[in-house]
């Protein structure tokens, strides 16, 4: 058992940064609003996942099959960046994440640059025949 939790232990020293921190620059579809920041984000462990899961059950509603795919689309990338994000700008902090902006680009960009440094971290970790990661993607139309 000993062994078991020496090598465990080895892994995680041996993973590639599970975390890392972006800028973005980009202005709002509607409002024409700049928005620029720094934002970090981390590696979603079990937990995290299973918050995010939680998270966004509880913005559906228990209404998932009457929602449009943009809702849910869009409340699977705000529970997604509500767990995965560690540091970020004022003017996200106030506008609950996210949720409260009224251009979805915006929330798409940091959305995008998270998916980006988990897929790139993947193949780091597995190489170039990189399993699929389905849990970060959002839903597709039936």
């Amino acid at each position: 058992m000993e062994k078991i939790m020496n090598d465990i232990s080895n892994l995680k020293k041996s993973l590639p940064d599970m975390d890392h921190t972006f800028m973005i620059d980009v202005e709002g579809q509607l409002l024409k609003t700049r928005y620029q920041g720094s934002f970090s984000c981390k590696i979603p462990n079990i937990r995290t996942q299973a918050m995010i899961a939680k998270h966004k059950a509880m913005l559906n509603g228990g209404f998932v099959d009457r929602l449009g795919m943009g809702t849910k689309n869009l409340h699977h990338m705000i529970s997604y960046l509500r767990y995965t994000l560690t540091d970020m700008p004022k003017w996200w902090k106030d506008a609950d994440l996210g949720y409260d902006l009224f251009d979805i680009n915006v929330v798409e960009e940091v959305y995008a640059k998270v998916l980006a440094f988990e897929k790139n971290w993947v193949t780091l970790v597995w190489g170039p025949e990189t399993p699929e990661t389905p849990e970060a993607e959002p839903e597709k139309a039936e």
